[in-house]
């Protein structure tokens, strides 16, 4: 009868085992661990085991789970938030080997401060049946240093820059982000030379970059430097034209300064400046002597000047204008004549029966005669 009983409780053990572990017991301690956002902590290690009194399905699993910041690995390269550990059954006890297990601050783990336990838990399917914990001391993840530069900048004399958000008008000009994260934008002030009246030249340090925000990263996993960028203000391009100008033939024309002949036919003038005058030279067609006719690109403006204007702040290009020359208007009339009753009047070419009543020939020019 005794035989048989042993032989029903050995049974029964298998049929509905106990699930309790003599004991886990974690080999080693840790002591803080210390890194830079971006960038996984040095490694510890401590051990594991675990052994069970008594009869143990071979499907019990056990697991170590790391707290919040933190990721194990059981060969030191391949690390992950938890790690399962393989149970042996050696009859009539099931056992956890001793298993040298690898924790570190996990490259991700955003800055601040991480402390808790390492949980080691034996599972019967899903079903939490005993567990032990290793502490770890209060670990720090600092934020990694970078710094962001504003780009230099340009702008054409007359345009006003106002401070902006969202601005991509950046470089990260020291440290990298981390974790293939992106930047989205920051906030662009300016300072001197943003003003439409600034004068054209290079303001160094004068763009101001703030509140760097968007992408992927998160700011506060970073200690921000943010340098100042330079503002150039290049020249406005503005087209003067010499005016188009008619003379009659026989009148000369002679340039100089002080002339308001002229349009500014390309760009603007911008603050309401204004041009006082430029200098304007003539070419072919100037001369009394230059026969009537149109004498293309012979008006040449140069150096404007006066006004409100600064000539520095442009970039000037200047464009000949058209000389034409008109004919002089002169009256000629045919003197009165008297003949005797009975007399004929023949007439032809080559008269100087006439006098020029209106205009005048230019130039000492005469004429031989006319046709009556």
């Amino acid at each position: 009868m005794r035989k048989f009983l042993r032989v029903v409780f050995i049974v029964l053990l298998f049929a509905f085992p106990a699930r309790v572990f003599a004991g886990i017991t974690f080999g080693g301690s840790l002591s803080a661990f210390s890194t830079t956002y971006g960038t996984a902590s040095a490694s510890q290690s401590f051990t594991v085991t675990a052994s069970e009194s008594l009869f143990t399905d071979p499907y019990t699993n056990f697991f170590v789970l790391a707290p919040n910041g933190f990721e194990l690995s059981l060969d030191g390269s391949n690390y992950s938030s938890s790690v399962s550990i393989p149970v042996t059954l050696n009859f009539p006890l099931i056992v956890v080997p001793n298993t040298t297990v690898y924790i570190r601050l996990a490259a991700t783990t955003g800055a601040g401060t991480y402390f808790g336990n390492v949980t080691a838990t034996e599972y019967f399917f899903t079903i939490s049946t005993n567990s032990a914990t290793l502490a770890i001391p209060s670990s720090t993840v600092n934020p990694y240093p970078i710094t962001i530069t504003a780009n230099t900048a340009h702008k054409t004399y007359g345009q006003t820059l106002t401070t902006t958000s969202n601005s991509t008008g950046y470089t990260i000009t020291s440290g990298t982000l981390q974790n293939a994260e992106s930047m989205g934008s920051v906030t662009i002030a300016y300072g001197s030379g943003a003003a439409a009246t600034d004068a054209v030249g290079s303001y160094p340090n004068t763009i101001t970059p703030s509140a760097a925000t968007g992408g992927t990263f998160n700011p506060s996993n970073y200690t921000i430097t943010y340098a100042k960028g330079n503002l150039i203000v290049d020249k406005a391009a503005i087209t003067i034209k010499a005016n188009n100008v008619n003379k009659t033939y026989g009148t000369a024309l002679t340039g100089g300064s002080g002339s308001a002949a002229f349009t500014v036919t390309s760009g603007t003038l911008p603050n309401s400046e204004t041009i006082g005058s430029v200098t304007i030279a003539y070419g072919s067609g100037t001369a009394a002597t230059a026969a009537a006719g149109s004498y293309p690109n012979t008006i040449t403006p140069s150096a404007a000047t006066g006004g409100t204007f600064n000539a520095n702040n442009y970039t000037i290009s200047y464009t000949n204008g058209d000389l034409t020359v008109d004919k002089a208007a002169i009256t000629i009339k045919a003197n009165n004549v008297n003949k005797t009753y009975g007399t004929a009047l023949t007439g032809g070419s080559g008269s100087t029966a006439y006098s020029i009543t209106s205009g005048s020939l230019k130039n000492s020019d005469v004429i031989d005669g006319i046709t009556i």
